[in-house]
């Protein structure tokens, strides 16, 4: 099957370019503003679920699995943010951290539900472990 840090590294890389530099900043006033009215917010979510669609085709993933990669992370990226923009205070650096951490974490739970025979101990005594932390830290 897939390698975990070969899925969850090219996920995060379409993650950082999704939110840090294909969102304009007309949505990201539009969803504090129109919270789950805002167009903004469904044009987010969806770019976040079609654009894993590059590494899709790269690692040659089967389309009902990636039907389903696309749905999981457009939901789950609309309900993050949904809740980002409507918790008081959600401008807040905190609210940021916590967000960016719940988008890692689906991305990571998607990687570990692919990884052929992975446990916990596999991925922490993998070669390329502290460079997955890296990235991590870095989104």
């Amino acid at each position: 099957m897939f390698d975990f840090f070969g899925i969850l590294i090219p996920f995060l890389l379409m993650h950082i370019i999704c939110d840090f530099y294909l969102q304009p900043k007309q949505w990201v006033e539009s969803k504090k503003e129109s919270t789950y009215r805002s167009p903004g917010l469904y044009l987010h979510s969806l770019l976040h679920g079609i654009a894993l669609l590059v590494p899709v085709l790269i690692l040659d993933i089967d389309w009902s699995s990636a039907a389903c990669l696309v749905a999981t992370v457009a939901i789950s990226h609309f309900a993050i943010d949904l809740w980002k923009v409507t918790a008081q205070n959600g401008d807040k650096f905190s609210y940021f951290v916590i967000d960016q951490v719940l988008h890692v974490f689906v991305l990571a739970i998607i990687a570990f539900y692919m990884a052929d025979g992975l446990t916990i101990d596999t991925v922490i005594q993998h070669e390329n472990f502290s460079n997955g932390v890296m990235v991590i830290l870095l989104t």
